[in-house]
């Protein structure tokens, strides 16, 4: 999964990571996204909230069984290592 780099980040040549908490389903859904945490913040969070809201995740698995399941994810905005 790979965010849309911000429009005003890429102006001012910033970097970012953010820690994002996922519900995931049984059937590998999301379904809610959470931003535990933004460096810095206001700036990433909506590009990295819509590119997971809509991901598909192999299901966690208990006993052989789909279930649901929390994860906290770290996503990193590296403007150098942004294709151009």
């Amino acid at each position: 999964i790979r965010p849309d780099y911000p429009v005003a980040a890429d102006r001012q040549k910033l970097s970012g990571t953010l820690r994002l908490k996922l519900k995931l389903e049984a059937d590998g859904r999301v379904s809610d996204v959470e931003v535990v945490s933004a460096k810095p913040p206001g700036l990433f969070e909506e590009s990295a909230i819509n590119a997971f809201r809509d991901a598909r995740f192999a299901p966690a698995q208990k006993n052989g069984r789909a279930v649901r399941a929390l994860v906290v994810i770290e996503v990193v905005y590296d403007w150098a290592g942004q294709p151009r």
